[in-house]
């Protein structure tokens, strides 16, 4: 990517909308002009006291005092109606682009990467990039307005005095420059540092009973100490140069100061227009500080911002979730053939067949790790093979529609997504049609979750915002209650009742019985008593299909599955 295409690509989120551009390129100009126009009332007002026409200064007095207030009250309102609403506007135009982005990216690559670190850089790299353009805009405007009426006034004093200023001016830049991009690799090691500091918090608070049990505090302590220490020993490389940074600007406007005071031996200058000239010259300088604090931290900030882009400008599209044909439900019959899969380097399938027969309800058992959670999100063709390809009713899901697919598809994991909203909203998130009440009730009753009407607001009870704490097993239900209310015809349910106490399991469990019926329910087992009636048990380890049959099929062949059961004791 070229200068002139990453100039143009971090600008492009507020050119959508030109006019949120000029609204703040607007209100930067009012800030900006304010100290410009003080500095002439000040002009003026000491050319008066130079002249002794005393008869106008209370007018001038007055006029300065009305263009305070005025420019006071106005402040709210400016500030108002541009950085507090356009700031949020731009990070809406953001969000909205990135993550329509992130909905159309492949899933291997996303689960390969890891959601953390997905969320890290996508929440952060947004809100870095809206406070980024927003001082953009402000540094640019103010510091263009600042030179342009430098240059008007330092005029008096002739042009080489303009002359002069132009090439410290450029001095000036071309030495922050350098001393940036030899900060700047520090500044990156030092934020890469405390990204793996704010890991390791998260790892602590998240395993505190672990840590806890096996006495490690001091050990995980001193981890974030090492990252402290690292993070310091960049941080002071980087400050050797920002000292100079900073330092530089108030080395040449040193300058500037002295030769002015030196045409004032040459060129006749009143003294109104000597305090002008100085009064600018700081403007000018506080300007040019500012500018450089904005340029230090946005070559540290834009990093955030580069990693963004380089996530989903690198992520493989998810192909065919709106191309391609229409999916079409016949009965459900799933056929795998020559699959391979891979997370990076861990081989999960190879050249893996299997066919499941649709309006049956097929088990998938087997140790950690022999890949049943990953088989069943490549059947839900949320993940997709390497080869090979997924068959469902003769339709590849190479070849149709997912968002057709998907609606036919009802997954429950043992940790089941609960969204802020009402519990209404949570129950009817995935129907395919309008919910009547009956059918709500139904639902409701089937999954025994009638925990909902002793809230006060029943149905309308906000889960997040009002702090409801639903409890593991109520959470399931929720979403079992979810699955009843979309009425998929495939249905993938990972140990649906782990978190149910054992009444509710067998109530939930008859109610599954009537759910299930001529639909093709895929069930990933951990306790193997919730698969004795499945029609087919299929164990897999290390990616391979080892045993298949009923229950009573593997029980007389004293395989894997039976030696499964003499270790689960109780059943």
């Amino acid at each position: 990517m070229t200068a002139f295409q990453a100039i143009k690509r971090f600008f492009e989120p507020i050119f959508r909308e030109p006019g949120y551009f000029y609204r703040m390129v607007g209100v930067n100009i009012f800030f900006a002009s304010y100290s410009i126009l003080s500095v002439l009332f000040i002009r003026e007002i000491t050319h008066i006291l130079e002249v002794k026409n005393l008869e106008v200064l209370p007018k001038y007095i007055v006029l300065y005092g009305v263009f305070n207030i005025v420019f006071f009250i106005s402040t709210y309102f400016v500030r108002q109606w541009g950085w507090a609403e356009s700031a949020h506007h731009l990070l809406k135009m953001i969000h909205r682009d990135y993550m329509k982005r992130f909905d159309g990216l492949d899933n291997t690559y996303t689960e390969n990467i890891g959601t953390g670190k997905i969320i890290s850089i996508a929440a952060k790299g947004s809100e870095v990039w809206m406070g980024l353009i927003i001082d953009s805009i402000s540094s640019i405007t103010r510091l263009v307005i600042a030179i342009a009426w430098a240059i008007i006034i330092l005029s008096n004093a002739g042009w080489m005095a303009v002359g002069i200023f132009f090439a410290l001016f450029i001095i000036v830049h071309i030495g922050v420059h350098f001393l940036n991009s030899r900060s700047s690799e520090w500044r990156k090691k030092r934020v890469d540092t405390m990204n793996e500091y704010d890991r390791q918090i998260v790892k602590m608070i998240m395993s505190k009973f672990e840590i806890l049990q096996n006495n490690r505090i001091g050990r995980e302590i001193e981890v974030l100490d090492r990252h402290t220490d690292e993070a310091k020993i960049y941080n002071l490389r980087a400050n050797d140069y920002h000292v100079a940074m900073f330092s530089l600007p108030s080395f040449v406007f040193f300058i500037i100061t002295i030769s002015i005071l030196i045409a004032t031996l040459h060129i006749p200058l009143s003294f109104a227009s000597l305090v002008s000239m100085f009064m600018i010259t700081a403007v000018l300088k506080e300007t040019m500080v500012d500018s450089i604090d904005f340029f230090k931290n946005f070559t540290k900030q834009i990093y955030t911002v580069q990693k963004m882009w380089l996530l989903f400008d690198d992520a493989p599209k998810l192909t065919g979730l709106h191309e391609w044909e229409a999916f079409l439900f016949k009965k459900g019959e799933i056929e795998i053939r020559n699959l391979s899969f891979d997370y990076r380097w861990n081989h999960v399938f190879r050249d893996f067949s299997l066919s499941i027969t649709g309006g049956q309800k097929t088990a998938l058992v087997g140790l950690s790790g022999s890949g049943k959670s990953t088989l069943v999100k490549l059947i839900a063709g949320y993940l997709h093979p390497a080869t090979g390809e997924v068959v469902v009713d003769g339709q590849s899901l190479n070849e149709v529609k997912l968002r057709d697919y998907y609606s036919h598809i009802g997954y429950l994991t043992q940790d089941p997504s609960v969204f802020d909203g009402t519990i209404l909203e949570n129950l009817t998130y995935g129907a395919r049609s309008e919910v009547s009440e009956t059918e709500l009730r139904k639902a409701i009753e089937l999954a025994q979750c009638e925990f909902i009407y002793e809230f006060q607001d029943g149905l309308g009870t906000e889960i997040g915002e009002k702090w409801v704490r639903l409890s593991g097993g109520q959470r399931q239900r929720l979403a079992i209650a979810k699955i009843f209310i979309k009425n998929p015809e495939i249905i993938i349910l990972d140990e649906p009742t782990s978190a149910l106490d054992s009444f509710s399991e067998e109530k939930i469990n008859i109610a599954f019985h009537n759910l299930f019926s001529w639909r093709t329910v895929i069930v990933i087992a951990h306790r193997l008593q919730t698969v004795k009636e499945a029609d087919d048990i299929i164990v897999l380890e290390h990616g391979t299909i080892v045993e298949r049959g009923n229950h009573s099929e593997l029980v007389e062949r004293n395989g894997i599955y039976a030696k499964m059961l003499e270790l689960q004791s109780g059943f």
